[in-house]
């Protein structure tokens, strides 16, 4: 058979970029190569699945935004005769850290987060500790929250 694009990598990456580029159908023929069938050595099945908004970048922002959405709303989108495809979605939220240095790093990329639709909340070592007081903030300068950011279980998403 021929193919009009090839995607190396049958993992999250590869298998996401398959079917957004075949959902409607405009593509053409799409193959994926994956030599490890069974994901054993594959990444994606020894990665944690975290889906955050806190990133630096504005197209990160806005990948991960559509990513968020999208996995929260996997398991009916990717339904197989009616039946969902569960990844066992967590929202569970994001925490970033810094000690003095990173302030105002994380300050900036506070701005530009929350200037993009992030709901980002940015604490200072008495919010931090009121907030999580099960962590020892005494070495932590500022944090970032962004209570909506989750968890997946990637090999799920792959199957």
């Amino acid at each position: 058979m021929k193919y009009d694009i090839a995607i190396v990598g049958g993992g999250i990456m590869g298998s996401s970029i398959a079917h957004h580029l075949t959902r409607d159908g405009r593509a053409g023929a799409v193959c994926v190569i994956e030599p490890d069938a069974t994901y054993e050595w594959a990444a994606t099945t020894r990665g944690a699945g975290g889906v955050r908004q806190l990133f630096s970048l504005p197209e990160n922002i806005e990948m991960s935004k559509y990513s968020l959405a999208f996995y929260r709303d996997f398991a009916e989108a990717m339904a197989v005769d009616g039946k969902p495809a569960p990844i066992d979605f967590r929202e569970q939220g994001y925490l970033f850290i810094v000690d003095w240095p990173g302030v105002a790093q994380l300050e900036d990329n506070f701005q530009l987060q929350t200037s993009l639709g992030v709901g980002a909340e940015l604490l200072d070592r008495a919010a931090l500790a009121a907030r999580f007081p099960s962590l020892d903030a005494d070495d932590v300068a500022m944090a970032v929250h962004s209570p909506e950011d989750g968890w997946i279980d990637p090999y799920s998403a792959v199957q």
